[in-house]
């Protein structure tokens, strides 16, 4: 006689609980009862069932399938969880298909694992399976300065009207059964929809001009082709932006020195935060290769950022990263949520157009300053030729003749130059938006009054290429920036 424990089909000698045996009678008038489900029933039947507290009163009812029969159950995944939430009023329906993790081959062994059979290949099937029928566009793993880990789960917006009421649900299962924590959101990629951002995100009360983005910008999530290894002390993190965008920071905390002979971390620094900014074909790695360190032994805690579309931060959709007016905004935000005090903006080329773009509207409105914002610190037409055409990516002299001295090393050269090349996915601006004609040569009378505008007395530091951070000779810009603070602070 077919009764409903035909639908449940468990180990050898191993007996259904009373919930699964609940879970089998449903699916049995499923089969019995609805008519649009008689036939594609007929022949399923599940390996287990559970139920598992989300949070306050609420449910979930996670059924696991077979997994050689997870494409028929996908067929009607719609119809049948929503029949099946109707039998278990009040509680959500996840449907998991079973999979086996294999151990590690032993040691000295010719057997091989396959890796749809390890922890992470599992887990990660598993989550697809949870979020069905919404489809998984992307996936960040961001690091908070603390160490702690978010998983961040981007689903395709399509699914939402189906799947949005259950995203709580989707991260309770996958941390009951993986122990992971995960955050499920929907980019929005219509070019219809509009963001309004008022970014009252500058640093410690002051406000930044209103920015306006016409669409919300639609994360691209892959990763230098050459990555950069980050070196003793220094961190990663990923800082996640109002437009959902994700901006790359490599972090390293200042050192209290306690005597010639040894450095210990401390909990807190008195002097301020630094925040650094990178220029066009660079990202947050050029800070870190030396003067991260150098300003992290003097006591300083220190962010490298890493715009929009360069490094390891997400694109936006587009073929810029973004404008003067984006690119600050994401600063503002940044040094709105993780800085604890006012900080020191260090910013390099075009990163120093940026910074100065910042200051200049933190009290206030951004049209009144355009004269001294498009006034580029560039050494030559030799650099300004060479960046617009990026020259420099395919010759080694025209890249060390662009941003180094000349006494140094070619095999470093070569690495730069290859890291520039795959730091920057898009340009950071678009040029002919900025100035109908790109500045080419800073002049006496230029530095002046942009000395003048800040009310300082411009430094100049001698004999340092355009790299200064990376250059042979970084110690000298990093020794002058380092006097200069201790003077203000």
């Amino acid at each position: 006689m077919y009764t409903s424990r035909k639908k449940i089909q468990k180990d050898k000698d191993v007996e259904p609980t009373e919930f699964e045996e609940s879970v089998a009678q449903a699916l049995f008038d499923l089969e019995n009862a609805n008519q649009d489900l008689k036939s594609d029933l007929k022949d399923l039947y599940i390996n287990s069932a559970t139920q598992i507290d989300i949070s306050g009163n609420r449910k979930a009812v996670v059924i696991h399938v077979p997994y050689r029969l997870r494409k028929a159950f996908r067929k009607i995944h719609l119809k049948l969880v929503r029949e099946l939430e109707k039998k278990f009023s009040g509680k959500d329906v996840v449907l998991i298909a079973t999979r086996r993790m294999v151990p590690p081959p032993k040691k000295g062994s010719a057997a091989q694992r396959p890796r749809s059979r390890t922890l992470t290949a599992v887990h990660d099937a598993m989550l697809e399976d949870i979020v069905h029928p919404a489809e998984i566009v992307g996936k960040r793993i961001r690091y908070r300065i603390d160490g702690s880990k978010i998983i961040k789960i981007y689903l395709d917006p399509k699914a939402r009207n189906d799947t949005e009421y259950k995203l709580e649900t989707y991260a309770g299962v996958y941390r009951k059964l993986c122990g992971k924590d995960v955050v499920f959101e929907y980019p929005i990629t219509d070019a219809s929809s509009f963001l309004q951002t008022t970014t009252m995100a500058a640093a410690h009360g002051y406000v930044l001009a209103s920015t306006r983005i016409t669409q919300m910008p639609q994360a691209v999530l892959n990763k230098m082709r050459v990555p950069y290894k980050l070196k003793q002390g220094q961190s990663r993190i990923f800082h996640q932006l109002p437009s959902g965008l994700n901006m790359e920071v490599i972090y390293q905390k200042g050192l209290q020195i306690k005597n010639p002979d040894e450095k210990i971390e401390k909990s807190w620094t008195p002097q301020p935060p630094l925040v650094f900014v990178h220029g066009s074909f660079h990202a947050a790695w050029c800070w870190a290769e030396h003067w991260l360190p150098f300003f992290s032994e003097n006591g300083f805690d220190s962010y490298a950022l890493s715009l929009l579309g360069q490094g390891e931060s997400d694109a936006p959709a587009g073929s810029v990263a973004g404008s003067l007016q984006t690119h600050a905004a994401c600063i503002a935000d940044f040094i709105q949520k993780q800085t604890t005090s006012s900080p020191v903006l260090i910013g390099h080329s075009f990163g120093g157009l940026i910074v100065q773009y910042y200051i200049a509207n933190l009290e206030k409105d951004s049209s009144g300053t355009n004269d001294f914002c498009f006034r580029g610190q560039w050494l030559s037409m030799a650099v300004t030729m060479s960046l617009a055409a990026k020259a420099f990516q395919t010759s080694l002299p025209l890249c060390k003749e662009t941003f180094f001295s000349r006494g140094m090393d070619d095999h470093l050269v070569l690495r730069y130059q290859e890291l520039m090349k795959e730091s920057s996915r898009m340009p950071l601006f678009d040029l002919r938006k900025l100035n109908a004609s790109l500045p080419v040569a800073t002049d006496a009378k230029g530095l002046e009054e942009t000395g003048s505008f800040y009310g300082v007395q411009p430094v100049c530091v001698e004999g340092v290429a355009h790299d200064m951070m990376l250059d042979s000779t970084w110690e000298k810009g990093a020794e002058r920036i380092l006097s200069w603070i201790k003077e203000k602070i």
